[in-house]
């Protein structure tokens, strides 16, 4: 306390004398400066607390009409960060444990009371409260660096299912392309392939179970991109897949000159990878989900569109928040609520956005909006500070 602004101290005491006493003990106290706001009554410290910027409350235990803590409730009712200590006489003692559980931070015997003891408790007080908040502070940074963490497994966890279940999709394209059956040595390494797919999927999921929400930062390696190529690989990537649930890919229409843009192609490809197999995931066997890249003045769209159910308005509202889980797959898989909110952060850290255009029994067309160039080479675009994050939904 002593140096620097010093600390104001409203004093709530009903008796003129205590509170000159006191008032001097704090203003004369030597090597500490505190600056006295006296009030003659609750009431008046009440009126006083607006415009007093107090630091610290002294209550005296006789400073309202009807009992201590009442009083103490009311002003913590109505200052509930201005830490309170209580002035007591030792006749009144036997309720300071009440007092104190009811949120006063310390109690002064008024009868016992020496120049500089007032001004000691009220240095502990205020000393014990900054350490609180350091160590609150320091807490919430111990949180934030470990739900950073665990976003960022979530976010690598949901994008490596994607290759995983290709891997797996070939295997069972192979396996229908011998029906005799394999060798008994390749059929080993088949069994291998199988349990190191099922082993890692285990993994991903239990990443998945523990991860909270995707990191704060995108960090992008930008590049020249030649935009249709990336889509027909893709696509052709994920057909696999479909075929397995009857359910066709195809890229609307086909792609035939070059369209180039500066983005990171491993991030598009991860959105791509995200809104085919959510197209794919939603579609009903039969049906067709058709993919589209073109140029819309300065901008690149690319749009995945299936022939589902469409998107029930209740989920459409919060579509790109973290872990938005709405209803399964047409054939019953799970969905972890990550893709589209990956899917947004991404664009944004483009300098674009997700648009959303979903019609009940009629489908849902994704489309993401880039500009032809994003911020640059090797770009790490922070979205806590982005103004691009965006995603415009449309659903009737």
């Amino acid at each position: 306390m002593s140096g620097g602004a010093p600390v104001r101290v409203l004093l709530i005491e009903d008796d003129p004398a205590g509170a000159a006493r006191i008032g001097r003990d704090l203003t004369h106290c030597p090597g500490r400066r505190c600056a006295v706001i006296p009030c003659a009554g609750l009431e008046a410290a009440l009126a006083a607390l607006p415009t007093a910027g107090a630091d610290i409350a002294l209550l005296s235990a006789t400073a309202a009409d009807g009992p201590p803590d009442q009083a103490l409730a009311r002003l913590r009712r109505e200052a509930p960060t201005l830490p309170v200590v209580m002035l007591v006489t030792v006749a009144g003692a036997g309720a300071i444990e009440s007092l104190l559980a009811q949120g006063a931070e310390d109690y002064v015997l008024r009868d016992a009371v020496s120049p500089g003891v007032i001004v000691r408790v009220i240095e502990q007080v205020l000393t014990r409260l900054r350490l609180l908040r350091e160590q609150e502070a320091r807490l919430a940074e111990l949180r934030a660096a470990i739900d950073g963490k665990n976003r960022a497994l979530g976010v690598l966890a949901h994008d490596l299912r994607s290759p995983i279940n290709i891997v797996l999709g070939y295997l069972e394209m192979l396996e229908l392309t011998r029906p005799e059956g394999f060798d008994p040595r390749s059929a080993g390494y088949v069994g291998q392939i199988r349990q190191a797919v099922a082993f890692a999927q285990g993994l991903i999921e239990e990443v998945l179970a523990d991860a909270i929400e995707e990191a704060e930062q995108v960090h992008l390696a930008p590049r020249w991109v030649e935009y249709r190529a990336l889509v027909e690989r893709v696509a052709r990537a994920h057909a696999l897949l479909a075929r397995a649930k009857r359910v066709r890919v195809a890229v609307d229409p086909p792609l035939a000159e070059p369209l180039l843009g500066w983005a990171d192609p491993l991030r598009l490809e991860q959105v791509l990878a995200n809104l085919i197999g959510n197209a794919v995931k939603f579609s009903h066997p039969g049906g067709e989900v058709r993919i589209a890249a073109r140029q819309d003045g300065e901008d690149i769209l690319l749009a995945v569109g299936d022939q589902g159910d469409g998107i029930p308005p209740e989920i459409a509202a919060r579509l790109f928040q973290p872990f938005c889980r709405g209803a399964s797959g047409t054939a019953g898989e799970p969905t972890t609520g990550l893709g589209l909110y990956i899917c947004a952060r991404i664009a944004a850290a483009h300098g674009g956005r997700i648009e959303t255009d979903s019609r009940p029994g009629v489908g849902t067309t994704v489309t993401l909006r880039l500009p032809r160039s994003c911020a640059g080479p090797a770009a790490g675009v922070d979205l806590r500070n982005s103004r691009k994050h965006s995603a415009k939904v449309s659903a009737p």
